[in-house]
Formats: structure tokens, sequence, C-alpha cells
């Protein structure tokens, strides 16, 4: 059923009870078993953290999960922006396609059939650049009967790829003042949510570590979308405060349903069902008035 050439991959750091619950979902999901898991244990930063990350390490040195289970333990910390790039670039190196996790992630049964699926079905299609299992709540029209659909933003709440797209990515941005000194560039980007080019003018100035806000800016050079459930097969456990960047919030609070979605791989890209994932985001924050908790607040969603 599931292909041999996928992997799952994990990324963690400090958050034993959040991973905890992670591996608990993900190993109820239904085709785990023919799936390799790697997962990618970032370092302590000093004597402040090495306890928790030595807890994590524990937990996933009794961990049994997927048709293999293999742990990459940093020894220095990287960062997750560093974490994700090289840790994705290597399980590449063996693998076609991806599924990538971080530690604050609830899945439903469901949810590697629907990664795995979508990624069987449109790998030939180079206008899908990314998948997820999150959505959030959305008032779809009448007259949309896919049962999922194509946004401009590429998501971090689980997401998964192709080699093939990721291979091509400019992580160093070289054409930042390019991109800069174009409105219309811009406002290409900023289909996908009002803070992008912000962030990715932060990330670029190293004012904050980002891979995420550089991978959805390649999906809008590429005129690539990302590919959402209509209900929602992810969670995330983490806005609770435990993280590195964000404040707690109930925004994003979602119900997980464990029905498979259908598939149509002609399904066409509709601006107007994409925008309402934009202005779904787009209210939360410009709630905000100031621009550092409004980065801050965005960053779980991209994963900073």
């Amino acid at each position: 059923m599931l292909s041999g050439d996928i992997a799952v991959v994990v990324f963690c750091y400090k958050r034993v009870e959040h991973l905890m619950r992670l591996l608990g979902s993900l190993g109820k999901c239904r085709g785990i078993e023919d799936l390799p898991v790697f997962v990618f244990s970032d370092g302590p930063r000093g004597d402040v953290d090495s306890r928790e990350v030595a807890e994590v390490r524990s937990l996933l040195a009794t961990t049994q999960l997927g048709k293999s289970f293999s742990v990459v333990c940093r020894e220095k910390n990287m960062g997750l922006a560093k974490s994700v790039i090289s840790g994705v670039s290597e399980t590449f190196e063996k693998y076609s396609k991806v599924i990538v996790l971080e530690d604050d992630l609830f899945l439903a049964p469901c949810f590697l059939q629907y990664m795995c699926t979508a990624l069987e079905t449109f790998e030939e299609e180079s206008r899908v650049g990314s998948v997820t299992g999150f959505t959030v709540p959305l008032s779809f029209p009448w007259s949309y009967s896919e049962e999922v659909y194509l946004t401009y933003r590429a998501s971090s709440w689980s997401w998964a790829t192709w080699k093939s797209r990721w291979d091509n990515v400019d992580w160093d941005v070289l054409d930042f003042d390019l991109l800069q000194s174009s409105s219309r560039g811009i406002e290409h980007f900023n289909k996908g949510g009002k803070d992008l080019f912000d962030m990715l003018q932060a990330s670029v100035e190293s004012k904050i570590d980002s891979w995420a806000v550089r991978w959805a800016y390649h999906h809008a050079k590429q005129n690539a979308y990302c590919l959402h459930p209509r209900w929602p097969l992810v969670a995330n456990t983490g806005l609770d405060g435990s993280g590195e960047h964000c404040a707690p919030t109930d925004f994003f609070d979602v119900f997980l349903k464990d029905k498979l979605p259908l598939f149509n791989k002609s399904l066409k890209f509709d601006p107007k069902i994409a925008s309402l994932l934009t202005k779904y985001f787009d209210r939360r924050f410009e709630a905000s008035e100031t621009p550092l908790p409004f980065r801050q607040l965005i960053k779980k969603y991209i994963k900073l």
C-alpha cells in the first residue's frame, strides 16, 4: 500500500512530553509499519537544558516504531533551521519523498495514508510543492466539492515533499535585493500572508533564524502550492507556552477527523479557496500592533 521510497522524519529538542504524544499518535497511524522513521535530536545549548535533552534521548532509546527506527543525536545545538535543512537533506540522500514532523504535533490515525497517497498522486505535478495534514476551520462555498485544496502558503505543521522540489531551493536567498525592489514580487509572495515578506527580510538580515519562510518563498518563486485536507488531520500541541518562538494561543485549536480525503489528480487551483486560509491568518496577525510579537506568533505556523 505504501511506497518504499518514503521516509518519516521527526525533529525534536527538549520537550519530552510533547514528543511522547507525537510518537504515540504516530504509532497509531495506519501504515506506519511500512515506513522507516528517522529522528533528529538537537543538542543542548548548555547546562540550562542538558537535563531536558537527556530526557528526550532516554525516551528515544526505548522507542521502537515503524519499519525501522533511527536516531541521530546532535552533539551541539544547531537550532531548528539548520537542523531541518540538514536533516531533510541527509534523508533525501536515500529516499525520494519525506514526511516531516516536529515534536509538538498530534496526528489522526489516517494521517500517513493521506500523506503517502498525496505524495504518490501529485509526484509529477510540479505545481504542488508540498503537502500538509494541517488546516483550520474554513467556510467553504457549497459549490466546492473537493476534499483537498491548494494554497499559496507552505505549511510546517506537518509537511511532505519530493527530492526534486527540495534540491533546488536557494537557502541563501540570493535574489532578495531583486525581490525587495519589486512591488509586484512582494505582492505575489504576500498572497500567502501579509507577514511573509517582512519575515523573509528579517531572515536575510539574520534577525530570525528561519528555514520555513525561505521554503515558502521558494514555493512563491516556483508558482507552487501547498496541498491541504479539507478537515484537520494534525493538531499542534505546542501553542501552550512551552515552545521557543510563540506566545500561548488557542487560535489554531482544531478537532481531528479520522477520515481519509478523496483525491482528484486533476485538482485545480482556486484562488478564492486559497484566499480563505490567507485571510484566516491575516485576521489573526493584524491584531498585533508591534512587529516583533507579530513575527514571533506567526513563527509557529511556518516554523522559523
